[in-house]
């Protein structure tokens, strides 16, 4: 009930956000901050656009070393010339030693800062913080992470998740968190899919092509795109097939729950077919009904393989715990652990090809 109600706090406080309005030229706006641990403390360095002249804004960083949130604000404040402002914050980042030991203080005292606003997003760097915020600034473009981020749940595979649905799957029972992770590739910062938390915990992490699984398997998944190899069992065709996700339906149904929970799953997917490789042909139905088996099979493995791997790491974003504890009424955390560790699943998928189109 504790954690229920500080949950409703936090809401308060982030749909309330900061009507304060500055004139941009004389605040410093905070759009982007990072946190790695140092010792037994933590280095924050944030971002923000300093206006040069006329339609020229240069991002700038700043920097200091802190024990707790809340002390972070007047450090930076003192070594800014002008105030600084959060009203603005839009990304939040996290650096993988930071995340491994937890992101939970750090984030119980943004969601209860009434300067905050509730467009914010959370995420862990590969190595620092720090480094990914560096490469961040040397693009000049602002709320650059942000943009990345939303981009990726609006046109590819990334799941759904702000600030709000962390702190509701972070306070329910049954339920553990992702967050999208960063690495730097070729001196460039890109979004390597997703890290799974555990108790706000950096756990693990997955690539883009499981984050899309994910995205199917809690969220409706429209607009993922997802390269499959297939080969005709009776034909010379063979190579990659690019999807893309037109429209995802997903169920669970929780057959038993002792001895041991087993869950069936089905996922009814319509895609458009970007590309097929050579001597496939897309205007024969036989062959279309062909490649939608293999498809079909193809993602009934994918999404096995990924619970399987959810569950080595104990780590459950989807949520089956949550699912179990409904239908056999057992709230005893550690026993809903070891249910959701042994698990057995069946995976039924169905794949329906509606708009086809060959590369060249």
């Amino acid at each position: 009930m504790k954690r229920i109600f500080l949950y409703s706090i936090c809401l308060l406080f982030l749909l309330s956000g900061c009507a304060n309005h500055r004139i941009v030229d004389q605040v410093q706006i905070i759009e982007s901050i990072g946190f790695d641990k140092e010792e037994d403390k933590f280095k924050v360095v944030a971002l923000y656009p300093h206006f040069e002249e006329k339609n020229k804004v240069k991002l700038t960083d700043i920097s200091t070393i802190s024990y707790s949130y809340y002390d972070i604000w007047p450090k930076l404040n003192n070594k800014s010339d002008l105030p600084i402002m959060r009203g603005q914050l839009r990304m939040m980042l996290f650096g993988e030693s930071f995340a491994k030991n937890g992101i939970e203080t750090v984030v119980d005292s943004l969601c209860r800062d009434p300067e905050i606003g509730n467009r914010i997003f959370l995420g862990i760097a590969e190595k620092s913080a720090s480094e990914i915020l560096d490469k961040v600034k040397a693009t000049n473009v602002p709320h650059y992470l942000h943009s990345l981020i939303d981009q990726n749940i609006n046109q590819g595979n990334l799941p759904y998740g702000d600030l709000q649905v962390y702190l509701e799957k972070n306070f329910s029972k049954g339920r553990d968190t992702y967050l999208p992770f960063f690495v730097i590739e070729e001196n460039r910062v890109k979004l390597d899919g997703l890290a799974l938390l555990n108790k706000s915990k950096y756990i693990t992490n997955i690539d883009m092509r499981e984050a899309f699984i994910l995205k199917t398997l809690i969220n409706n998944g429209t607009n993922g795109r997802y390269q499959v190899h297939i080969k005709q069992p009776d034909g010379d065709g063979e190579g990659y097939v690019l999807l893309r996700s037109l429209d995802v339906k997903t169920n669970y149904k929780i057959d038993s729950v002792t001895p041991i929970p087993h869950v069936t799953i089905g996922l009814t997917m319509r895609v458009e077919v970007r590309d097929v490789p050579p001597g496939i042909n897309m205007t024969n139905n036989v062959e279309i009904i062909k490649i939608e088996g293999i498809l079909s099979k193809h993602f009934e493995n994918a999404i096995a393989n990924l619970i399987s791997k959810l569950q080595k790491y104990q780590v459950d974003p989807i949520g089956f715990k949550e699912k179990i504890q409904k239908v056999s009424r057992n709230t005893n955390e550690d026993s809903l652990i070891k249910s959701y560790t042994n698990m057995k699943t069946t995976v039924n998928a169905e794949i329906k090809i509606i708009e086809t189109g060959v590369g060249e």
